[in-house]
């Protein structure tokens, strides 16, 4: 892929003058803190960080402490305004809510070459199912079901431990709709921008006493659509003499969560980091015509990622094709591949971590912090 690049003379001078560019251009955070590290311009950059209003530490495991502690009454309230935002924005794009069983044997996160996540196994009557990450491929269907954009807000899960970036369980916001991926890509930023209109208006206050301030979301707004891209293959070169901003692996290189927010100083608040590499994405994701990248992107804002985007393989052929080279097992995906090449349909599609939005909007430096009742694998949780 792009092992190597790491000389600055490898490096086209229009990329580090773009680079430079950008810096000049970004101005620093409005976002107060208590810092025992260095600030990035979007008010976010170690996990140390101590934001106002935000606790530290992992979420609380007693009754008690939920009851007492303030917080859990802005955050659910914060929550619960998030829901009905995306409720009423895909409304009014007439997209259809899907209301899905979270019960699956065919993962979007499959063990294979451009898995990202590990699944969530249980068994129930004997019968092995699974705890879906997404449930994009139900989406899918229900685009050719009802002919319209179909979208849903429920919970996912990943089989890894949670830390300052990850829950076990977290809340999704995921839609499908008909074109390809600038078609996607537009959607999601006008369903961000949306959220953060509707979270301003009507949770401002809650806002400026855990950021400290409401101008990074006012920010936001006034600045609108159409952010910033950046494609992989430029990024990487961009990063090459970041420290920890790139990561080798056997089948070439990886941005860090450390490379993702020196894009984000770089470009500020919203980014987007496009066509990775196709071998690291899933098998469902379509491929750039004459190029080993693929069509999706990443939206990148506070810590890192928070939406991610793909346009689809279209036709079953191509699937099939796609799981063989990434060494996914095909009994599983049979429906899926009979789907696409009985009714070829080109669609694309994002999926919002919700608690990831809101570490942004909240500048909370643990995401842990935003789930009100605590999930951990291996340990017993009440309630």
């Amino acid at each position: 892929m792009l092992r190597g690049i790491r000389r600055k003379q490898q490096i086209p001078r229009r990329s580090w003058n773009r680079l430079a560019e950008a810096r000049r251009r970004a101005k620093p955070s409005p976002v107060s803190t208590c810092s025992t590290g260095g600030l990035m311009n979007n008010g976010l950059d170690r996990a140390e960080d101590i934001y106002i209003g935000a606790p530290a530490g992992p979420p609380p495991s007693t009754l008690e402490e939920l009851l007492q502690d303030s917080w859990w009454h802005d955050v659910l309230f914060v929550l619960s305004e998030t829901s009905f935002a995306t409720h009423d924005f895909f409304r009014r794009m007439d997209a259809v809510a899907g209301l899905f069983p979270i019960t699956t044997q065919t993962i979007s996160s499959p063990m294979g070459a451009g898995s990202d996540s590990l699944p969530v196994k249980a068994a129930i009557q004997g019968a092995e199912i699974y705890l879906p990450d997404s449930l994009q491929f139900v989406l899918e269907l229900g685009c050719r079901v009802s002919g319209k954009p179909c979208y849903y807000l429920m919970p996912s899960f990943r089989g890894e431990q949670a830390d300052q970036r990850h829950l076990c369980e977290f809340f999704h916001a995921e839609v499908e709709v008909f074109g390809g991926l600038q078609d996607v890509m537009g959607v999601a930023e006008n369903f961000v921008l949306h959220l953060t209109q509707v979270l301003l208006q009507r949770c401002g206050d809650v806002i400026a006493r855990h950021a400290g301030t409401t101008r990074h979301a006012e920010a936001m707004v006034l600045r609108g659509p159409r952010f910033p891209q950046i494609r992989f293959a430029e990024a990487c070169m961009l990063l090459a003499e970041a420290p920890g901003a790139i990561h080798d692996l056997p089948s070439g290189v990886t941005i860090t969560p450390a490379g993702e927010r020196e894009l984000l100083k770089a470009f500020g608040d919203f980014v987007w980091l496009t066509h990775m590499p196709w071998s690291s994405v899933p098998f469902y994701q379509k491929r750039e015509t004459d190029t080993r990248f693929a069509l999706n992107a990443d939206l990148l804002a506070g810590y890192g990622e928070i939406l991610g985007s793909g346009e689809r393989a279209a036709d079953g052929g191509e699937v099939l094709g796609n799981l063989a080279m990434q060494g996914v097992a095909t009994d599983a995906y049979g429906w899926y591949v009979d789907m696409k090449t009985r009714h070829h349909m080109q669609t694309a599609g994002f999926g919002l971590g919700i608690e990831r939005y809101l570490m942004w909007l909240l500048a909370c430096p643990d995401i842990r912090r935003l789930a009100m009742l605590r999930r951990q694998w291996g340990e017993r949780f009440v309630p």
